[in-house]
């Protein structure tokens, strides 16, 4: 889509502004609320993030890896190792061959003595 093709070629603003327009016109476009999560992300805007990855996850029963795992990074980014941790878990119990996703989860564990 648009969107996604604004922010591969990182105009970000442009691809933020698409994501909102197509939001307006569809608010359960979980595609775009996940990308705009990742956008958000990237702008350190992590309680906006938040609220749109968890917009996202609310809509699709919270079975998508892609987007636990992107609330896994919202939550340690602010701190929230403990809720990162679980959000992690719960991303491998749908995906465990996401090698990224287990290393992140290895890396928090890690910080907290947990093995």
């Amino acid at each position: 889509n648009r969107g996604a093709e604004l922010r591969t070629s990182g105009d970000l603003l442009a691809a933020t502004d698409h994501f909102e327009w197509a939001l307006a016109m569809n608010p359960r476009c979980t595609t775009c609320l996940k990308d705009l999560a990742e956008i958000l992300l990237s702008q350190k805007d992590y309680v906006r993030a938040e609220e749109k990855i968890r917009s996202a996850l609310d809509m699709l029963e919270g079975l998508d890896s892609d987007a636990l795992f992107t609330l896994g990074l919202i939550l340690s980014e602010q701190g929230k190792d403990d809720e990162s941790i679980s959000t992690y878990q719960k991303s491998i119990e749908l995906n465990a061959e996401d090698a990224e996703l287990c290393y992140n989860l290895g890396i928090k564990l890690g910080e907290k003595g947990d093995t």
